[in-house]
């Protein structure tokens, strides 16, 4: 059974570590009071690179999204040059890396920490044991003592916590020294643009980097190997400054006007140091989390991000488990990871010190094809086996810009996996409920990117998240109840309620603005209203509503006793600045009345898997989901195949989807403008999902009409905004679907442009 009653956590350490396990253990009803010397962790480095995931992390943190998105510089390539500047290797970043100040990260999280959250001005001593290994208090340097039920070692490379459990561990110090700094230079930002830029010697053993992370602010910083005979590292801003002007003397003078501009009385300094991979993460109700688990040579470049990731593995560890098995749980999630990241930061230092002979590169990442780009269009496949209004149901010469499916191979880790399940040869029937690992997956998934505080045992597997909307209105509907949709909206509402027997009421929606009409809420509202379906972000409109919009749907809904459809299914489809809300993170009344449903189709496209699944408010709730489904009967159900390739999407493909989502921004962009600019045309600029829904309705002609003249003269193939699609409110406009590769895009783009006039003018049929 999951931990009933809240946790006093001690959590040990000020830094980035430690405030995110704070932030993500008090959103649990957890109690932690953060230990240490007040804001000493602001002292230490100046910024560093956050990556995509870093950046969801902070979200599921509790992160303002708006606030997430403006730390820092978005930086797009790593280029690495000799000394007198002449680039040797250039590599595109990872979509979504960004140049980031630590004071900014640190301000943020702190800045998210609920009040109720505890400080203890005091650095820690040592720890309190009983004979058994459990941590009874932590002492502290001001002669008291904390106690707690829990104790998180968070205190870094140097870490008392590390040492008093597992004291014959020893740091590594190598011969290497590194400086961090940083200098105001708008100039020096603005030439930087959008790269990380790194020169090296290409003998190896001496480099600096430069990291844009903000208008003005440019992070320096100095790695130099010293060699096994060198003296002591240097002590002081004089010395460390003309250590700094020594190791790039002779090198492009504009480095040594960046170090002249630095201030070397707030420069961090440190030996590069390693840490053997502990034999455990933790001893008995103590655990370590950050450089205190796993020390990074600086060469991975990863300390930050495997701090937050930690932070979150330990609180979704503690959500669901006894505290000895969270505590398991949370080293067997990480262990992997770790050694993973402490081998490629070796591996990397290795090349700076002596770079082979045939390159003076030190590459972050091995930079693999895009899997988006226009070669990867499997054209051949498509034409065989995408039904469904696109390329198999269409004549070969026409470009289907039709149903929301993307026109690429899915993540190699979702092909993996289903290869896998399939060698084994046996498909038997899998629990009606879903299978375990899947059910885990999705809850994880709700919890950490979603924000909404749920267990494996309220989610529903299902076939296609189509068939969950279907089987929350046949249980909230009985024949002649009413449901509140939006118009315009995807077909789907409407028939799941009709299914049910019940009766549609239309909440009209701006297909323009994607604003909704709160006035006429009121109005709809009859004794038989019981269901009000909410599609965010909206499909077709693009809109992501704010959490004020969504407050407002919930809040009436409570009032009115009413269930709530949150169709979520292009919840990972959202562009920066949008932020992404569930319904069922609003509150605690509105999450007691919201089914969640989602799916793998847009994000991971896996449509003709038919798998998604449903998250219930309660387990009394999800027992009657569960009748209502006929799942027990095996009527209904997801295929066991489709739930292990689901599981895999959830667990192993992020990177995919992360660099899908960026490919789509600038698809979005691209047909954007295009669309925008023809005659008679205007287009809103969606905020996810990849569609849009230009309004035709100056060109004059219906739009089943103009769908059909477009598909004749352009042989481009587009939904219609008619009813039978998207209710009453869409006519007048035209679903455009943009998940494809650049250069289908373009082509389409290029006939619709060619074809436009005539369309216009040819005579109405």
């Amino acid at each position: 059974m999951p931990i009933e009653e809240p946790l006093q956590v001690a959590v040990l350490g000020d830094g980035v570590a430690a405030t995110a396990c704070a932030l993500r253990l008090a959103r649990s009803g957890h109690r932690p009071v953060i230990v240490a010397r007040r804001a000493r962790s602001m002292r230490r480095g100046h910024g560093f690179l956050l990556d995509d995931a870093s950046r969801n992390a902070l979200r599921a943190l509790g992160l303002d999204g708006a606030r997430v998105a403006a730390l820092g510089t978005p930086l797009a390539r790593y280029e690495q040059r000799l000394p007198h500047g002449e680039v040797v290797h250039l590599a595109p970043l990872a979509p979504g890396t960004f140049g980031v100040m630590r004071a900014a990260l640190m301000a943020a999280l702190v800045e998210a920490l609920p009040p109720a959250v505890a400080r203890r001005d005091a650095d820690v001593t040592g720890l309190v044991r009983d004979d058994a290994g459990r941590t009874r208090a932590a002492t502290l340097d001001d002669g008291a003592a904390c106690d707690a039920d829990l104790f998180v070692g968070c205190d870094g490379a140097r870490s008392v916590v590390r040492g008093a459990l597992f004291p014959a561990c020893q740091l590594t110090t190598t011969p290497d020294v590194e400086l961090v700094g940083h200098v105001r230079d708008a100039a020096l930002a603005r030439r930087l643009g959008a790269s990380f830029v790194k020169y090296q010697h290409p003998e190896g053993g001496r480099a600096l980097g430069l990291v844009p992370c903000g208008d003005d602010h440019v992070v320096w910083y100095i790695q130099r190997a010293l060699g096994p005979d060198a003296a002591a590292a240097p002590v002081g801003p004089a010395a460390l400054r003309a250590f700094a002007r020594d190791t790039v003397a002779g090198w492009d003078p504009a480095l040594l006007a960046v170090l002249d501009g630095a201030d070397f009385g707030h420069v961090y300094r440190a030996r590069v140091a390693d840490l053997e991979p502990l034999p455990r993460l933790h001893v008995a109700n103590a655990v370590l989390v950050g450089d205190a688990a796993h020390l990074f040579l600086p060469f991975a470049s990863q300390g930050v991000r495997f701090a937050l990731d930690d932070a979150l593995a330990l609180g979704d560890a503690l959500d669901a488990r006894p505290l000895a098995d969270a505590l398991a749980a949370y080293e067997a999630a990480r262990r992997g990871p770790i050694a993973r990241t402490v081998a490629a930061g070796r591996a990397l230092r290795a090349r700076f010190v002596a770079p082979p002979d045939d390159t003076c590169t030190v590459p972050l990442a091995d930079v693999e094809p895009s899997p988006f780009r226009d070669e990867a269009v499997p054209r051949a496949l498509l034409r065989a086996r995408a039904y469904n209004l696109r390329w198999a149901t269409l004549p070969p010469d026409v470009i289907p810009l039709t149903a929301a499916d993307p026109d690429f191979a899915v993540a190699p880790a979702v092909r993996d996996a289903v290869s896998r399940y399939a060698a084994g040869g046996v498909f038997s029937y899998g629990p009606a409920e879903g299978l375990p690992a899947f059910r885990e997956a999705c809850a994880h998934v709700m919890r950490t990117r979603k924000g909404v505080a749920v267990d494996a045992a309220r989610v529903l597997a299902v076939d296609s998240a189509a068939a969950g909307m279907r089987h929350v209105a046949r249980l909230a509907l009985r024949p002649g109840d009413e449901a509140i949709i939006f118009d315009p909206v995807d077909f789907l509402f409407k028939a799941a309620v009709e299914d049910a027997g019940g009766t549609v009421r239309l909440l009209s929606l701006d297909a323009s603005t994607g604003r909704i009409d709160f006035d006429a809420l009121a109005r709809l509202v009859t004794p038989r209203t019981r269901m009000l379906g909410v599609c965010n972000p909206h499909n077709p409109a693009g809109r992501v509503f704010t959490r004020a919009e969504l407050l407002r749907l919930g809040d009436f809904a409570v009032d009115h006793g009413l269930t709530i459809l949150d169709d979520g299914v292009w919840s990972d489809i959202v562009y920066e600045p949008g932020t992404y809300v569930a319904m069922a993170s609003l509150s605690p009344a509105i999450a007691a009345r919201t089914f969640s449903v989602h799916g793998f189709s847009k994000t991971f496209g896996l449509a003709g898997l038919r798998v998604g699944y449903v998250v219930a408010p309660s387990e009394r709730a999800f027992d009657a989901l569960v009748d209502a489904s006929a799942a027990r009967t095996t009527m209904t159900g997801a295929a066991t195949l489709s739930q292990v390739a689901a599981t895999a999407a959830y667990t192993e493909a992020w990177p995919w989807a992360e660099r899908f989502l960026a490919h789509l921004r600038a698809m979005r962009d691209l047909a954007h403008g295009r669309l925008a600019a023809l005659p008679g045309v205007t287009c809103a600029r969606p905020e996810g999902t990849y569609v849009l829904f230009p309004d035709t309705r100056a060109a004059g002609l219906p739009s089943e009409e103009l769908a059909a003249r477009l598909l004749r003269e352009a042989r481009v193939a587009v939904v219609p905004g008619a009813a039978r699609w998207f209710g009453p409110g869409a006519e007048g406009r035209l679903r455009v679907v943009f998940s494809t590769a650049e250069g289908i895009l373009r082509e389409a783009l290029d006939r619709i442009e060619g074809a436009w006039a005539r369309v216009l003018e040819a005579p109405r049929g």
